[in-house]
């Protein structure tokens, strides 16, 4: 990729976003893991399966896959969260690219996965790119982390997420986000032809984030990472204030790992 201006207008709130979103965002258990290599049908002995991670960001789930056992190579577009990718698995495995245009040879890989992601990417020519340099018969899995509203039981916790969605919602609606308000996951998959037919799955898990941590959250949103500087220090400053009002120690985040599994045909 040379100037990302085919890029959707969003990710460039990711640009500098590298040490909030590893600090911040969630990372995968081994729940998720195993549910995702087992989707996968890929093998973790004797030849390793080669999977790629698509639009892999820092890193967070390239790892978990390594340590499964998984020969995985890691595309990443930005050159910040290349950094630290490359930092955590090494410059071998973390490639320059975009989902467009994969810079990976033909019928290469035997699955690839791509978290939080695929909503990013023109999904057509993604579709085609995967389905060039998958082969016939790889898994693919498109993954998102879905928080479970209202799931707590604590008033404070619901009224501490009313306060930062009210916060994000026009910022979110501005942007035209293309996961949370156009509602975009794998339907270029589906439309492309040449995969089977997806199937979902879902992990409930869950995690715990400190008052740095949960204002590292905020600010590795694309969202957020655009704004003026002291716009996003007025945001993540009002966040901080409703976390501390409402929890004050440490929050326990619920997830839904939402899966869409298919495999080329």
């Amino acid at each position: 990729m040379a100037d990302g201006s085919d890029l959707h207008a969003l990710v460039a709130g990711f640009t500098d976003a590298a040490a909030v979103y590893e600090r911040g965002r969630p990372g995968y258990p081994p729940a998720v893991v195993e549910r995702l290599v087992a989707e996968l049908g890929v093998t973790t002995s004797h030849r390793p399966s080669r999977v790629l991670d698509l639009g892999a960001g820092t890193g967070k789930l390239t790892r978990p896959l390594l340590a499964a056992g998984l020969d995985v190579v890691a595309v990443e577009p930005l050159a910040g969260m290349r950094a630290a990718l490359a930092a955590a698995v090494g410059d071998e495995r973390a490639l320059e690219g975009r989902a467009e245009a994969l810079p990976l040879p033909d019928a290469s890989l035997d699955g690839a996965v791509s978290a939080d992601a695929f909503h990013w990417f023109d999904g057509a020519r993604a579709a085609e790119e995967l389905h060039r340099v998958l082969r016939p018969g790889a898994g693919l899995v498109l993954m998102w982390l879905i928080g479970e509203r209202d799931a707590s039981p604590f008033e404070r916790e619901q009224e501490l997420e009313r306060e930062v969605v009210s916060l994000l919602e026009p910022l979110w609606e501005r942007g035209r986000h293309p996961s949370i308000k156009l509602g975009r996951r794998g339907e270029a998959i589906a439309a492309r032809g040449g995969f089977e037919p997806i199937h979902r799955a879902e992990v409930p898990f869950e995690d715990a984030v400190d008052r740095d941590g949960f204002i590292a959250w905020f600010a590795s949103f694309s969202v957020v990472g655009l704004l003026p500087e002291d716009e996003r220090e007025a945001v993540l400053r009002r966040v901080a204030e409703s976390f501390d009002r409402h929890v004050g120690g440490t929050l326990t985040r619920r997830w839904r790992a939402d899966l869409w599994v298919t495999r080329r045909r």
